[in-house]
This record gives structure tokens, C-alpha cells and sequence, in this order.
């Protein structure tokens, strides 16, 4: 099978949504966020997931060199010393002997069912790497979104102090003019009942925000509370929209479409295995070494043989075709593997563009929203303060005034993570620059 697998269905020429703008190859950096930047940094290196990830790559390397050994002659050496005594007829004897041999074993590749076995392993080896690639990616993107999640509650809880503010001030208002018997006690309760109702947000969203704290610590690799996220209160800016390139770009941007093509190969080659097992096998054996009786005289023997081995299934009940048959069916899975990660590749590619853009419109009525709310909720508190209102009207004003408030951050948290969706459905090449994390030295019960 050619390893420079095509796209095994049609793919469209073109997204239905176009950027303009380059983004970086890590693109993260598009937020211009240094704090960000340098989260991204410790991730990479400490992410015990992603290590896992390097030490199973190390395990598919050391198997691939374990099936490239295979190919090789194999070579025993083996040193005998012996001594026999025999009486016999009342005479005694007794014989030494001393030998010095080495024995090479090899397997005649003659239906390259090694080297099949050897690149289907090699294969292996790069599908574990674009795993591991793959599992950077999404770590990133998971970051990226916590951090932004973490942001989005300290914006949150900067508001609802805020709007504790403007609820007193409020609710002063009301109790001044219930004083001055312009206003009834319902409308001092149910201005209490607003400000007890922002109150009882506060743990909640101060609870979330250090459970994500928490949940960036473990990302790092760290315990809770000895990760830090910075400062920022804010949410950033969205980057301009990103260029998305073409679907068929997706093929070598995405490392899990890069892993599911080199498995199609390996299963490929293993079918050949397969076969190969259902032919004869020759085995050669070439023996030399030194005997004799005497030490002294070890070297002066040398002896040698060479045996050939011709193996061959006779009977086995079906069991090797079974075999050939199970493989071409993991071939057979592994072409929808690849077939389905790539239309789920371009189907998030679409999925992230359509929501951003989406989001992006309901940010702009959710704007139009709130400006209409801030003008009736003026207009109903000079009513109120002129005596030709009543207060429901401005509480039901300041509520829906204060709701699109905290909608708004959300939403603009979920904007934010749509273009992550997005930088991370294009993929990129930069996960190809990894360095595999180093083994650990201090593990216990390995020396």
C-alpha cells in the first residue's frame, strides 16, 4: 500500500467561511497574551498525560527495535566443561571435556514477512507520535479555554459587586421615599429580595473559580493551589478571523488524521504478515567452535556445522487463514478510522466557523439589548422618582438590565472558546517540533 494515503472520500474544495489573516503557527500567540504564553510553555513540559504519551511512544520505539532485530542473525555463544568417571571391569577412567561454541541463527526473509513486520512496527512508532502530538493539541486547547473560564469568573465577580453597588443605591431610593410615605414596604421587599438575590451568586461563582484553578494546577502538572494564573481580570480581545486554508490541508495538519493514515499502512503490512505465515519458512544454523579433551588443546579443534530448516504448515485447521482474515478486517477498520476522522476533522473545521460567526451575532443583539435595557431602566426610574410609576417596573428594569449583564461576559467567554474550537480543529505543524519529555530517573524499584 502506498504510504502517501489520499483522502479515501471526496473532500470539498473550500470551507463555507474564509479568513484573512495568517495566524501563527503556535496559536496561542494570536491573544498576545504573555501570561497565556507562558502557561502554554509549562504545559508542554509538565503535562503528566502528555509524558505518558512520550513514554508510550518510547514503548512503540523499543518494540520496532525489538521486530528490526528479527532481520539480523541471532548469535549464542556457549562454554562447556565436563568430567566423567567410569569404572569398568575394575578399571578406572576418567575423560574431560572442554568446548567453546557459538551458534548463528537466521531466517531467510522469503516472503518479506520481516521486513513487513519491521516497517508495519515503524509505522507504529509514527502513529504514536502523532498520539502524542494529537494529545498536545487538545491539552492546549483545554488550557486555553480554562484559563479564559477562569478569567470569565473574576470579570464575573468584579460585575456582581458591582451591581451590589447599584442595588443599594437602589435600594436606599426606595427606603427613603417609603420614610417619606411616597413608596410601600413591597417595594422596599422586593428591592431587599434583588440584592439578596446577587449576594447568593457570589460563592458560587467564587466556588468555580477555584475549582478551575484547581483544574489548571492538575493541567500543569501541579498540585492545587501552587499554580498561578496570573492577574488578568478582563477578558482579551478576539484576534482577527483566521485564514482556514483548504480541507485537504487537514491531512498533514492534523496529526490524528496523521496517525489513523500510518495505522492503515501498518495493518496493511501486517496482513502481508499474515500470508507469509501461511508459507514455509528456512531457517539456517551455522555452529563453530573448539573441542577437545584437554584444555590445553581446546584451540587446536575446530569444529563447524550449517543446517538448513525448511517449516511449513501442513494442517492447522484453518488457523492461518482465520488469521489472514482477521487482519484484512482491521485493515477494513482502520480505512473507516481514517475515513471518519477525516470528515469529523472538516466537520469541526465548519462546526467552530458557524458558531464563532454565530456567537458574533449574538453578541451584537445582546449589545443592541442592553442599551435598550439601560434606557428603559432609566426611563422607568424617573417615572418611579416622579410618582407616576411603581416600583416593579424598575425592578424588573434593573433585573433584566443586571441578567444581560452576566450574559454578556459568558457570551463573550463562548466566543473565545469557539475560536479555540477553531485554531484547533485547523491543526498545525507546530506540534512536530516537540521534544519528547526525558525518562524518569527516579522511579521505584527500576535499578
Amino acid at each position: 500500500m502506498n504510504e502517501d494515503l489520499g483522502p479515501p472520500t471526496t473532500l470539498p474544495e473550500s470551507y463555507s467561511d474564509k479568513g484573512t489573516v495568517t495566524p501563527p503557527d503556535q496559536w496561542w500567540l494570536s491573544f498576545e497574551e504573555p501570561q497565556l504564553n507562558q502557561l502554554m510553555d509549562q504545559l508542554l513540559q509538565q503535562n503528566l498525560d502528555l509524558r505518558s504519551a512520550w513514554a508510550r511512544l518510547r514503548q512503540t520505539e523499543a518494540l520496532a527495535v525489538q521486530a528490526n532485530a528479527s532481520r539480523l542473525p541471532e548469535v549464542t555463544g556457549t562454554g562447556i566443561s565436563s568430567r566423567n568417571k567410569q569404572i569398568f571391569n575394575g578399571l578406572e577412567q576418567t575423560a574431560n571435556n572442554f568446548s567453546l561454541k557459538a551458534a548463528a541463527n537466521y531466517e531467510v526473509d522469503i516472503w518479506n514477512k520481516l521486513s513487513s513486520t519491521r516497517r508495519a512496527a515503524a509505522l507504529d512508532v509514527l502513529a504514536s507520535r502523532d498520539d502524542a502530538e494529537a494529545l498536545a493539541q487538545t491539552l492546549t486547547a483545554s488550557l486555553a479555554k480554562t484559563w479564559f473560564a477562569i478569567i470569565e469568573q473574576r470579570e464575573t465577580l468584579a460585575l456582581l459587586e458591582e451591581q451590589l453597588e447599584v442595588s443599594r443605591d437602589f435600594l436606599k431610593v426606595v427606603e427613603t421615599r417609603f420614610g417619606q410615605a411616597q413608596s410601600s414596604a413591597v417595594a422596599v421587599f422586593q428591592q431587599r429580595q434583588n440584592l439578596s438575590s446577587i449576594e447568593a451568586q457570589i460563592p458560587t461563582a467564587e466556588a468555580q473559580l477555584h475549582v478551575l484553578e484547581h483544574q489548571l494546577a492538575v493541567l500543569l502538572g501541579k498540585a492545587p493551589r501552587e499554580a498561578s494564573a496570573g492577574e488578568r481580570a478582563d477578558l482579551p480581545q478576539l484576534p482577527d478571523y483566521p485564514e482556514l486554508g483548504i480541507p485537504l490541508a487537514l491531512l498533514e495538519q492534523r496529526p490524528d488524521i496523521r496517525a489513523a493514515r500510518a495505522r492503515i499502512n501498518a495493518a496493511d503490512h501486517r496482513v502481508g504478515v499474515a500470508i507469509a505465515n501461511r508459507y514455509p519458512s528456512l531457517r539456517l544454523t551455522l555452529d563453530g567452535g573448539f573441542q577437545a579433551s584437554d584444555i590445553d588443546d581446546l584451540f587446536s579443534n575446530f569444529v563447524w556445522g550449517l543446517t538448513s530448516n525448511l517449516t511449513g504448515p501442513i494442517f492447522d485447521a484453518g488457523n492461518r487463514k482465520a488469521e489472514v482474515d482477521r487482519r484484512r478486517a482491521v485493515l477494513e477498520t482502520a480505512l473507516n478510522d481514517y475515513e471518519k476522522a477525516i470528515l469529523e476533522a472538516v466537520r469541526e473545521v465548519e462546526d467552530a466557523s458557524i458558531r464563532e460567526n454565530k456567537q458574533r451575532e449574538f453578541l451584537d443583539r445582546l449589545d443592541e439589548q442592553r442599551k435598550w435595557s439601560e434606557r428603559a431602566l432609566d426611563a422607568a426610574r424617573s417615572r418611579y422618582l416622579r410618582g407616576v410609576g411603581d416600583y416593579l417596573t424598575v425592578l424588573t428594569e434593573l433585573s433584566s438590565l443586571q441578567r444581560i449583564q452576566r450574559t454578556h461576559i459568558n457570551a463573550r467567554r463562548a466566543l473565545l472558546d469557539f475560536r479555540i474550537d477553531l485554531y484547533k480543529a485547523i491543526g498545525g505543524k507546530w506540534s512536530t517540533d516537540l521534544t519528547p519529555s526525558e525518562p524518569r530517573t527516579a522511579i521505584a524499584g527500576a535499578e
